[in-house]
């Protein structure tokens, strides 16, 4: 789909919104229409990237006591957990302020998409089965996914007007607009506004009323698409960008931080070695993501000193050659990124002896321009709303109740969300948009592959192939917010040795099958002799992209 785009005159913009919108259709099982879509856009000639945040806030009218009144303890699965839908606003800003075609170019192959149907995949055929339970409670979702009450199987033609309606609803918006002499511009907000405060919001409301549930029109109408600036670190001669914490993205270059510190090329360290060190580095990182990371609108996240150099220093101190037995506790980024300027490096290591959901799309262009989007929120999280084709975001249920927390739920509050994607940039120069599905997994993932090329030196596909472990420690981002066991798992090929010897270190970490940790999605890019990763030549060529498994 972004491929017809780019050839139609697109950039790498128009190419990103038009594969993210069909992937709504493609993948239902991973993202819906009306979910959460963080994005990431690099323009041509800009000095960074900026971040379209893709997320809704929480109805203003719901306090967190009345939903203890009416739920105890418990957030609901289904429309309780229902916020604003910010993946709409975020690629119709991302396509009004960074493309160049009309919303129409860019939609009219998506609602052919849905009109002559698509077959269904063994991983949407798994979650159909899985959710039927669920399903039945929710007949607008059943008649698409299990008409008859016989979930949808492998291979099966999937078709969609209900969604393809929902397009053509914004298309007439766009169109109508045009017609009054509207600018490009004008005309992507009009089909905006249908969306927020016209007849697809009307849509949605009516399933809110027979659910009972209050959220209202203010809510939908309130919604404001945010763009901010990237947090950033540097990181072996590049510049990592990530998102905001209002999403789990710091921990992306607060990982890279405490690595730093480590020559972790295969000459110096081993394999089992890399995997120690990470899995502790992560468990340091992932300590402060639970005491700090919420909405910076509504929580005084100390992000500056969390992504410090002298902070990491003092905090990578901590990593010794044996598992930490349990989760440590957070640091003081204000105190200690102050009192560890110019503390010393680590000390060296010897040689050693639900289903989940979210896609991600990237697109890059000759120019320079650049996207990285995760969009996500599955369409058996809550009913689908009758005639449109789509659920609204559930991400509410990546709040917390703990009022010490601070991603405790709040009137007009965003999640503190798992998708986030990220960049890389040398200097002015675009390198790299990616991302990896994957929920609490994805920083991991992301770190992993940033490792697996500027220090190990992989190529591009031998580092989306490479073998990634996997730490659970941390609480999930999903209520009720449970941990998982056991505490780490590692993909497994053809040798075991390496698994044994970080069980020696006291790793609680299990055996998975290869290549069954999550996936990426890499842009196009290339590596030098020099070990920098450039921009490819020509993007657009179809093998200059590569996919993660």
């Amino acid at each position: 789909m972004g491929a017809r785009v780019f050839r139609a005159g697109g950039n790498a913009i128009d190419a990103g919104v038009a594969a993210g919108m069909a992937l709504t259709v493609i993948e239902p099982h991973m993202c819906t229409f009306a979910g959460v879509a963080p994005i990431m856009v690099r323009a041509t000639q800009a000095a960074e990237p900026i971040v379209i945040d893709g997320v809704g806030s929480w109805p203003a009218g719901i306090l967190p006591e009345r939903l203890a009144q009416w739920f105890g303890d418990d957030i609901p699965i289904g429309v309780q957990r229902s916020v604003a839908p910010g993946a709409p606003g975020a690629w119709l800003t991302a396509l009004r302020d960074y493309g160049t075609l009309p919303l129409r170019d860019v939609l009219e192959p998506v609602i052919e998409l849905c009109l002559t149907g698509v077959p269904v995949s063994p991983g949407l055929a798994g979650f159909c089965g899985f959710f039927m339970d669920r399903m039945r409670l929710w007949p607008t979702t059943m008649e698409i996914f299990a008409p008859g009450g016989i979930p949808l199987t492998t291979g099966q033609l999937l078709r969609q007007p209900s969604l393809a309606s929902t397009f053509v609803t914004l298309l007439d918006a766009e169109a109508a607009a045009r017609a009054e002499g509207m600018s490009r511009e004008a005309s992507i907000d009009a089909a905006r506004a249908e969306f927020y405060e016209g007849r697809i919001a009307h849509d949605m409301l009516a399933l809110l009323r027979n659910f009972d549930w209050p959220m209202t029109a203010a809510d939908l109408a309130g919604h404001r698409t945010r763009g901010e600036r990237p947090v950033r670190t540097h990181y072996r001669g590049h510049e990592i960008y990530a998102c905001g914490p209002w999403s789990q993205g710091p921990l992306l270059p607060m990982l890279l931080n405490l690595l730093e510190g480590y020559d972790l090329s295969p000459g110096t360290m081993t394999e089992e070695q890399y995997l120690h060190v990470f899995l502790e580095a992560f468990k340091l990182a992932g300590a402060d993501r639970e005491a700090y990371f919420g909405d910076p609108h509504l929580v005084d996240v100390p992000i500056a000193d969390l992504l410090s150099k002298e902070y990491a220093a003092l905090r990578r101190s901590l990593i010794t050659e044996t598992a930490a037995p349990a989760l440590p506790p957070p640091g003081n980024p204000v105190r200690d990124a102050r009192a560890a300027r110019g503390a010393a490096g680590p000390p060296p290591l010897s040689p050693g002896n639900r289903p989940p959901d979210t896609s991600h799309v990237c697109a890059m262009d000759a120019q320079g321009n650049m996207l990285s989007a995760l969009p996500s929120d599955h369409v058996f999280g809550s009913p689908m709303v009758p005639g449109r084709g789509f659920v609204i975001s559930h991400r509410g249920g990546q709040f917390w109740l703990d009022p010490r927390h601070p991603g405790r739920l709040a009137p007009g509050k965003r999640p503190r969300i798992t998708p986030n994607p990220a960049m890389v940039m040398r200097g002015d120069r675009p390198v790299l948009a990616f991302g990896s599905p994957g929920e609490d997994l994805q920083c991991q993932a992301m770190a992993q592959f940033v490792n697996a090329l500027l220090d190990r030196r992989l190529g591009l596909q031998a580092a989306v192939e490479s073998r990634r472990v996997a730490s659970h420690a941390l609480p999930s981002s999903f209520f009720p917010h449970a941990h998982a066991a056991p505490r780490a798992a590692l993909e497994i090929r053809d040798e075991d040795d390496v698994l044994a010897a970080l069980r020696a270190r006291g790793h609680d970490v299990a055996a998975l099958p290869a290549y069954s940790y999550g996936t990426g999605a890499i842009g196009a890019v290339r590596l030098t002799e020099q070990g920098h990763i450039e921009a490819a030549a020509d993007p657009r060529r179809p093998e200059a992209s590569a996919w993660a498994r």
